[in-house]
């Protein structure tokens, strides 16, 4: 507790003192909710539409999809929002597979298999997958934690025959970034790269993401694993997860060190500065939902699922498990 709080601080009523942006961010920062109190409500709350809310006069709103989305119809009339075009598929990391599955009917596999289970080295470790679709065929990636890299493959049509799809992945597979092309772009990190912890694509700037605890940096290179640098290498103590916004031009990561947190950046690395640190012990998990502008992750620690807008404001408890429940990711 203190006496004064800084210019740039609110002083809650129980003497501690709090980032002056997290006044009337409906969380309770100061733990008395003293930063909440006489703050004017916005008409639009969290929930209240699946994506983009719209202040109206009068305390009124109105919901809005965003491009490449309408409006659904049925008990949420003008308030959810479908994407326009086929049905999407769900593409789901095992420990030695990718697989392609239907999201609208449960247990129904697709037969295109990205990687077969192999008994013995190089064998595959899958840890994250991520997409980039064009016109032409989609492309996913994916990192192999067991070999220390990140491989790309070509995504063939969904009704092609098995032996088809065998001879495109087989033809189409690279490795983008490994721990030798690590070693040759930067011979000091060779002793620590580990593999990516948790990386993403930028699907308009064409680059790929990654944050490393082992070498404790944000990283970025081309999607064919040229151009690599170093964005953000100090005062990182455990990076573990990246998202990012090309709309926005922003990137997210969460701390798992000493001072846990999320941080946002821009794309390029400049204008750092922390996103939610407090009351963040253990943040994994970390999803941007686009249309809505809102970041989400889970906590193992607290047992929480929570989200913010892209400023931080708004804090909000999604879903708490229960005791002996897990929430992580």
């Amino acid at each position: 507790m203190k006496d004064h709080c800084s210019h740039n601080q609110f002083r809650c009523n129980n003497g501690y003192c709090i980032n002056a942006t997290l006044r009337c961010d409906s969380f309770n920062d100061c733990g008395d909710n003293s930063d909440e109190e006489g703050c004017v409500a916005s008409p639009c709350m969290f929930g209240d539409c699946s994506q983009i809310c719209v202040e109206k006069k009068g305390g009124n709103f109105s919901c809005q999809c965003a491009p490449g989305f309408t409006m659904l119809g049925g008990w949420s009339k003008n308030k959810s929002c479908t994407a326009v075009g086929k049905p999407a598929h769900l593409m789901v990391a095992g420990d030695a597979e990718l697989r392609v599955l239907n999201p609208y009917k449960a247990g129904e596999n697709s037969p295109n298999q990205l990687l077969n289970k192999q008994p013995t080295p190089p064998g595959y470790k899958v840890e994250s997958i991520d997409m980039l679709w064009d016109l032409r065929e989609p492309v996913v990636f994916w990192s192999d934690r067991q070999n220390k890299r990140i491989q790309r493959s070509r995504l063939s049509e969904f009704d092609t025959t098995a032996a088809r799809r065998r001879t495109q992945r087989e033809d189409s597979m690279r490795t983008v970034v490994s721990a030798r092309s690590i070693q040759d772009s930067n011979p000091d990190f060779c002793r620590v790269w580990r593999t990516p912890e948790d990386w993403r694509l930028d699907w308009v700037g064409k680059r790929l993401y990654w944050v490393d605890a082992g070498m404790d940096v944000v990283m970025v290179a081309t999607l064919d694993g040229q151009m690599k640098s170093t964005l953000v290498a100090d005062h990182l103590d455990q990076p573990h997860d990246i998202v990012v916004d090309p709309q926005s031009r922003l990137m997210f990561w969460s701390d798992w060190g000493l001072n846990p947190r999320i941080e946002v950046a821009s794309m390029d690395g400049s204008n750092r500065r922390p996103l939610v640190d407090t009351m963040v012990p253990w943040p994994t998990g970390l999803a941007v939902d686009y249309p809505a502008q809102r970041l989400y992750w889970t906590d193992p620690k607290s047992h929480t699922i929570e989200s913010v807008d892209l400023n931080g404001r708004d804090r909000i408890i999604v879903k708490r498990f229960p005791a002996g429940e897990s929430s992580y990711s």
